[in-house]
């Protein structure tokens, strides 16, 4: 018999989450094991990431054509290359809305970022619909300060 656990989760965007889930039916355990044509469209902008401070906003675009769940999600993944459970952080898709814009910040990573659209299958099943453009962290930028004293300093 499976039990509900209750948990307070804080995921790493630093978004407050209080979710109650059944052991291993976490959209994101189940959606790598179920694969199907990229049918939504989705973009992050910009695509080059500055990362002024170490920190900058980003716009998350998609348009889903096909019918829209309230369990439908996307996911947000540094590097880009992660597998479909590795996400940093997540966002359902509300009112059914087939396009949209969701604003977010990230964290210079010193990696690309990426966005996937997650769709239901039914009720324990969720599909990749979507793939977005790689957004790219501009290299070679200073993110702190190290001083040293040497024998040296005055």
């Amino acid at each position: 018999c499976q039990r509900q656990r209750r948990q307070t989760a804080i995921t790493f965007l630093g978004h407050y989450r209080d979710e109650i889930q059944l052991p291993n039916t976490h959209p994101a355990q189940i959606a790598r094991y179920y694969k199907a044509n990229y049918s939504v469209t989705i973009s992050i902008t910009p695509s080059m990431l500055t990362t002024p401070n170490g920190v900058q906003n980003i716009s998350i675009h998609w348009y889903n054509p096909q019918r829209v769940s309230t369990h439908d999600w996307i996911g947000i993944y540094s590097p880009s290359n992660s597998t479909d459970d590795q996400y940093l952080d997540y966002f359902h898709i509300t009112n059914g809305q087939q396009n949209g814009s969701y604003q977010t910040r990230v964290w210079n990573m010193r990696d690309s970022y990426q966005a996937r659209y997650f769709t239901e299958n039914d009720a324990t099943q969720y599909m990749l619909r979507g793939v977005s453009n790689e957004a790219t962290v501009i290299a070679h930028q200073p993110l702190q300060v190290h001083i040293s004293l040497t024998n040296r300093s005055p």
